[in-house]
């Protein structure tokens, strides 16, 4: 498995080409998870086309999303609001 950050053969190009295909929109199959667009949206859609493009190896975008990097936010929240910097990113749960 690639380390995370890597993006092997692949160029930062090609995941900029496949980002800007993605719709600023609520997709309809996430609509009764997510009831309208945010920026968590975007990213969830943006993993799920990386894994499908070869480049990285998360299959569960939700996993990532709603779960470790929600679990980071909040751990950190405050400090970021109050500008302390002191925000800390742990070893991923999800992936090897």
């Amino acid at each position: 498995m690639k380390p995370p950050g890597n993006l092997g053969d692949h160029k930062l190009e090609d995941v900029v080409k496949l980002f800007k295909n993605i719709p600023l929109t609520l997709p309809n199959y996430n609509k009764k998870v997510d009831h309208c667009f945010h920026c968590h949206v975007f990213l969830k859609q943006c993993i799920q086309l990386m894994h499908s493009s070869g480049i990285i190896n998360y299959p569960d975008a939700d996993a990532i999303v709603n779960g470790e990097l929600k679990s980071q936010a909040k751990k950190n929240g405050q400090a970021i609001l109050l500008g302390k910097n002191a925000y800390m990113l742990n070893k991923s749960k999800v992936s090897s």
